[in-house]
Order: structure tokens, then C-alpha cells, then sequence
């Protein structure tokens, strides 16, 4: 289970609204803004990092990993089956081919 401010949440739902929508360390209870790195989703167990996106009418919400390096983020992505990484520096996802 996560627990947050209320405050925090209205600003996540806030954020689904616009590009790229929302990084948050559950440790510090703190948004977070990285200028550089990388967020590879589907980590199986909890990171302290919650990411949360708004993608075809549906809210995604799901434990992330942030690398600094966009080749190991992306073999990380295609090991989880994930469809895409964030890049933070462009503010941008970044879609990868998963290996079948």
C-alpha cells in the first residue's frame, strides 16, 4: 500500500493532465523533477519511486527505476516487457522494440 498527502494526489491527478505526467518518491513523499536519467517501469517490487501517466483514456501507475544510462534502460524495459522508457532530459517517452 502507498500512503500520501491528499494535497500530493490532486497534484498527481493534475499532472495525468498534461505531458508526460508524474514522478514521485514515496520515501520522501516529494514530486520529483530530474533533469537527466531515465524511468523504466514493471519493476516487480517496490522501488520507492511511483510513476504515473495518462496514455489512451487510461492512468497508468507502477513502480519505476531510474537509470542514468538510455542502453541499459532500455535492455531493462525490453527484460520487463515494457513498451517504452522515459527520458527525462528530452521530457519525453522514448518507445522500444521488445525483443520476442
Amino acid at each position: 500500500m502507498y500512503k500520501f498527502p491528499f494535497h500530493d494526489l490532486v497534484r498527481m491527478t493534475e499532472a495525468l493532465g498534461g505531458p508526460g505526467g508524474f514522478t514521485y518518491n514515496l520515501d520522501d513523499s516529494k514530486f520529483m523533477s530530474p533533469d537527466k536519467g531515465y524511468a523504466v517501469g514493471g519493476s516487480p517490487h517496490p522501488t520507492g519511486i511511483l510513476g504515473g501517466w495518462l496514455e489512451n483514456g487510461h492512468v497508468y501507475l507502477d513502480n519505476v527505476d531510474i537509470l542514468d544510462s538510455r542502453e541499459g534502460a532500455i535492455r531493462l524495459a525490453n527484460t520487463r516487457n515494457e513498451k517504452a522508457i522515459y527520458d527525462f532530459a528530452a521530457k519525453e517517452s522514448v518507445y522500444v522494440k521488445v525483443a520476442a
